[in-house]
């Protein structure tokens, strides 16, 4: 548990999205960690899994639970991207803009920092990491080559 959240918090040093984010995959990983134990690892996540992790409903104001949904509960993360063409929202369009620019990042340095996962159910679900996750997303449809990315993953079944 200290391992992940100790990533967390390095890889978001910095960046305006992470103090609205940072406490709630903390108290996600927490409550992983207290339903399931210290059942996390950490390892490398090929692309075929990559295609099928579960993402929240997203809407971009976290304070408002009547704010427009960008995508709702459920969708693949390889799904996400149609959903911004379906939005007007301003929210849907602050977030691509954080996508695009997690998009050059990753062209510019691969992707280097850890996603977060929980394998709950019979499914890989998001913890942390969104808007990489749906950066890379994009970058594969446009033709970018996956390499096996960084991941903590709380698995259910070890408990």
């Amino acid at each position: 548990t200290d391992a992940v959240i100790a990533a967390l918090h390095e890889q978001k040093r910095g960046t305006d999205w992470a103090g609205k984010t940072n406490v709630y995959a903390e108290n996600r990983v927490r409550e992983l960690s207290k339903k399931y134990g210290e059942a996390w690892s950490k390892g490398l996540l090929p692309r075929e899994l990559f295609m099928t992790i579960v993402v929240p409903k997203h809407s971009h104001v976290l304070e408002e639970p009547t704010a427009p949904v960008i995508f709702p509960e459920g969708t693949y993360v390889g799904e996400t991207i149609r959903h911004y063409h379906h939005s007007n929202s301003d929210a849907a369009a602050e977030c691509l803009a954080l996508v695009c620019e997690l998009k050059e990042k990753i062209t510019a340095n691969g992707f280097t920092s850890t996603i977060t996962l929980v394998f709950e159910k019979g499914e890989l679900r998001h913890v942390d990491g969104l808007h990489r996750m749906i950066a890379l997303a994009h970058l594969l449809e446009e033709g970018y080559e996956y390499s096996p990315i960084p991941v903590f993953l709380c698995d259910s079944n070890t408990q």
